[in-house]
């Protein structure tokens, strides 16, 4: 497996999980939430959104727990917010004013970030595996390199050359004294 569509996969599952949970702990604690009719679609495109947004290194490795727990209720509290103030983007209809934080809605989201941290965390480790397999069964490429050139041996043959002194340049400019003026006449008169 290539470490880009790890990251990737990594990516998309962080975002799945926040958007469940966030969709869950909204459904939970939210009086009157409607969905409309294409909701589900709009949730399959943030999640693609989420494959094309991020970092994109050339190596994977799994994050610790407390890392994975800090990103997905980070997630969670973005996502809770965009929820909050403009549900229409995850296909809720407007519902009336509810608080933006209650101690229920910090329940809910907290326990089930907690309820995901060990699939995600097991899924991280088991993503780190199948690259080190795909790394242990395909040789490395080694780097492409271009052909040597072929190396020119220098044939002196006869004498050495001798330096030879250079001759003066000419072309410097006039030489170093003052020129007649020329008169309007002779210069007619020439031409």
């Amino acid at each position: 497996m290539n470490p880009l569509v790890a990251t990737t996969l990594r990516r998309m599952a962080m975002w799945a999980a926040a958007l469940a949970a966030t969709l869950c702990g909204h459904a939970l604690t939210a009086r009157d939430v409607h969905l409309l009719p294409v909701a589900p679609a709009v949730w399959l495109g943030l999640l693609g959104l989420a494959a094309l947004v991020g970092s994109r290194s050339g190596t994977f490795t799994a994050w610790g727990p407390v890392r994975t727990l800090t990103v997905l209720l980070a997630a969670q509290a973005g996502l809770h917010g965009l929820m909050h103030w403009a549900p229409w983007m995850f296909g809720f209809v407007e519902h009336g004013h509810t608080p933006l934080v209650t101690p229920a809605a910090l329940g809910v989201h907290v326990f089930l970030a907690l309820a995901m941290l060990l699939p995600l965390c097991a899924g991280q480790r088991l993503l780190e595996r199948l690259i080190a397999a795909v790394r242990a069964l395909i040789p490395a490429r080694r780097p492409r390199t271009l052909p040597r050139p072929a190396r020119r041996l220098a044939l002196r043959l006869g004498a050495p050359r001798v330096a030879q002194a250079r001759a003066p340049r000419t072309s410097r400019g006039p030489p170093f004294r003052r020129l007649r003026p020329v008169s309007r006449g002779a210069a007619m008169h020439a031409a």
